[in-house]
């Protein structure tokens, strides 16, 4: 009797794994089982957008995915994270996911200058990022009145610097100061009256760009500021700008855009010309494109979760995930997740084109 409840306990241990065995069709490793994958996601400096995007993604994954594990890193921000991917190993690369403002590595420019680097492929879109000239100085009207005058540039695009002094020298100014400084210094500057004007920012939030909230600085200056003067940007000059061929700015990543009165602020009583540029995140070429659909899949599953972390993030859905403002280089796992939903990547001047025709 002793052998046969012996016998007995062992089918009834050994038979049911046979049964799972056979419906894994013979593999071995499961979910709850499979070695975790590392990953680190590089932003930018702490309380920045996306730094706050990146712990909002890593709370989602480590919550929900059984072999992700992700971790968000503070990084002196997008041109240094790009800088590091091309120094890197393949085993980082591999790990690696990160913020950058994508047209220096893709226009050799900078530190990239005469070592170009087109491994970076874009995951996904988490907003846009609209930057304009604004002023306090009622003689400020036009950008003929920057005449020897200083002006608040960005202290982290190179890019958009020159354009900006490109345009003032297409307009004839020739005798602007363009000071690179950061966002504070820049309303510090203008509310102190020692720049004539600098370049607000501002993010999207909604999809159909009729809504835009100011960043921390540019609200610091909505709030100080007594009279506001929102400055458009030359469509005219954009247009020969990038016409040129072979020039600098001929696939130039940011698009000239006109926002809505009262879009960006009350006190906006007027449509303004601004530039405009997708925020975005990054993988090396060789990234998995398994890791790459399952990070996907989490943020759109969990996209209503990430307004919890900031409310610009109501912007995310598939279809703005997958924009782009210059040549639309995505991960083939990102592709491949987007067709799956019947999604296709969407050149930011089309969807504006759109938008206008819709309205």
């Amino acid at each position: 009797m002793k052998k046969v409840k012996t016998i007995f306990w062992q089918v009834a241990v050994v038979l049911p794994l046979l049964l799972m065995l056979a419906a894994c069709g013979g593999r071995t490793g499961t979910a709850s089982t499979r070695e975790p994958f590392d990953l680190d996601v590089y932003t930018n400096q702490s309380g920045s957008f996306a730094y706050i995007v990146g712990i909002a993604m890593a709370e989602i994954i480590n919550e929900h995915h059984p072999w992700i594990r992700m971790v968000a890193v503070e990084s002196p921000g997008g041109q240094a994270n790009e800088m590091m991917m091309y120094d890197s190993d393949d085993q980082m690369r591999r790990h690696t996911m990160y913020f950058a403002t994508a047209n220096n590595a893709y226009r050799g420019i900078l530190n990239f200058e005469g070592r170009q680097h087109t491994n970076s492929k874009i995951v996904f879109s988490y907003g846009l990022l609209l930057q304009g000239i604004v002023s306090v100085d009622p003689r400020i009207r036009r950008w003929e009145d920057f005449e020897v005058r200083r002006f608040g540039g960005r202290s982290s695009s190179a890019i958009l610097n020159d354009f900006i002094q490109a345009m003032f020298e297409g307009k004839g100014v020739r005798n602007v100061s363009i000071e690179r400084l950061d966002f504070n210094a820049g309303v510090e500057g203008v509310l102190g009256g020692s720049l004539a004007g600098w370049l607000s920012a501002y993010n999207a939030v909604s999809p159909d760009l009729m809504e835009w909230r100011g960043n921390p600085a540019t609200e610091e200056f909505h709030a100080r500021a007594r009279e506001i003067y929102f400055i458009d940007m030359p469509l005219d000059i954009d247009r020969t700008l990038r016409t040129t061929p072979g020039g600098l700015f001929e696939d130039l990543f940011i698009v000239v855009l006109e926002v809505p009165a009262r879009a960006v602020h009350p006190r906006q009583t007027e449509p303004w010309v601004a530039t405009s540029q997708v925020n975005q995140f990054f993988v090396d070429q060789i990234f998995s494109e398994e890791v790459v659909g399952e990070v996907l899949r989490l943020i759109v599953d969990n996209s209503q979760r990430l307004v919890d972390f900031h409310p610009q993030l109501e912007f995310v859905s598939p279809q703005t995930m997958a924009l782009y403002s210059f040549p639309p280089e995505f991960h083939p796992g990102a592709v491949k997740f987007y067709e799956s939903l019947g999604v296709r990547p969407t050149y930011l001047g089309d969807l504006i084109d759109e938008l206008n025709r819709a309205n």
